[in-house]
């Protein structure tokens, strides 16, 4: 079976390096954080996760989406705690910070106590204190926020049952499978299986399959991009078509529930298309296949939705680059202030009373 590292872990470790991108030594308004944040995230996911970078975006522009995400979010939550006095942030620190930073391989982005990057956000809030947000705690601590405001803990060793990967120690992930903090494993190393932690960036496991407990190894990406146009695939047993060729679902057995995959070159604008990984339409289009309500395995490419049409339900629910779905309608992601359904439509990821608004706690 394929499977990636954690989304959050890459979001939580690169918060830091984001954090210390600069090319001088003047200092840095706190306002300028979240671009550079941004910029240096996606960077990340574009070298470390290549062809798989836009899985954890569906497609949304990358860094508009983290600029506006971290200033409605965890901004507010830094300057509440710099007016406070339990967070000191000194933005002469960042240059320092990148020099540090500078040979940080993919492998290495579970790292999270950096000296040199501490001394851009210190945090003044010891163990047990109230925090609101993870910057305010003292050393190698976050902020369990089970209740709002939360306090600073000591962070997890392995094996440890964890929901979230800044409650780990440096160097270990929330293992989203196992749901304690593990080490992604490196290339070469057993993974996955349902028994055994996953892989690091850029590595996916193959093989692994957690129905029947089989474990998998972790191998670099291009070892799954193998199989060329009318070639076999199975996203399921990590056999991928090459970059730029997706993985199409061909055939279905309905009496054995067996699947079968072929790599395709892709489908026109308005053409007949089957369901594939990635999605073999162009850019704006999916196919609109969807054998659970019709069971046909053919569609035509259409148009994603727009704002204020319905979200597509098939495969999670999507809407066009830049838009979310709120509730079952797409929309622009709601900026502080404005009027919202639910928390997906807010750029914060808080809707309360019908406003999006900044978290309390993050």
């Amino acid at each position: 079976m394929l499977r990636l590292s954690s989304r959050s872990a890459a979001l939580f470790a690169l918060l830091s390096i984001a954090a210390c991108s600069s090319s001088s030594t003047a200092t840095v308004p706190l306002e300028d954080v979240p671009a550079r944040f941004a910029d240096g995230l996606c960077s990340q996911l574009e070298a470390c996760a290549g062809p798989f970078a836009d899985l954890y975006l569906q497609g949304a522009d990358c860094r508009q989406t983290f600029t506006r995400s971290t200033q409605d979010s965890v901004l507010p939550l830094w300057q509440a705690a710099i007016a406070n006095g339990t967070l000191v942030y000194d933005g002469h620190q960042l240059d320092a910070c990148l020099t540090a930073l500078t040979d940080t391989s993919c492998g290495s982005l579970a790292q999270r106590d950096l000296d040199v990057c501490d001394q851009v956000f210190q945090g003044q809030v010891p163990a047990g204190g109230s925090c609101h947000v993870e910057a305010e705690c003292e050393g190698a601590r976050y902020c369990q926020t089970t209740t709002c405001p939360g306090s600073c803990t000591n962070r997890k060793a392995q094996g440890t049952a964890c929901t979230d990967d800044s409650e780990c120690v440096s160097g270990l992930n929330c293992d989203g499978d196992l749901g304690t903090c593990e080490r992604p494993r490196d290339a070469g190393e057993s993974c996955g299986g349902g028994t055994l932690p996953s892989c690091g960036l850029p590595s996916l496991c193959l093989g692994a399959n957690a129905d029947t407990g089989t474990t998998g190894t972790c191998r670099p990406i291009s070892e799954a991009l193998t199989a060329a146009v009318g070639e076999t695939c199975d996203p399921g047993a990590g056999t991928l078509c090459v970059d730029g060729v997706s993985c199409a679902l061909v055939a279905y057995d309905t009496t054995t529930s067996a699947l079968s995959w072929s790599c395709v070159a892709g489908y026109a604008a308005g053409a007949a298309c089957k369901l594939a990984v990635p999605d073999a339409c162009p850019d704006g289009q999916i196919c609109d296949a969807d054998p659970a309500s019709t069971g046909s395995l053919d569609g035509t490419c259409v148009p994603l939705p727009t704002a204020g049409q319905p979200c597509r339900s098939v495969a999670g629910s999507q809407c066009a680059s830049g838009l979310v779905c709120d509730d079952t309608t797409c929309v622009t992601p709601g900026r502080l202030g404005a009027t919202c359904v639910t928390s997906a439509g807010c750029a914060s990821g808080m809707c309360t009373a019908g406003l999006c608004v900044a978290p309390t706690c993050g």
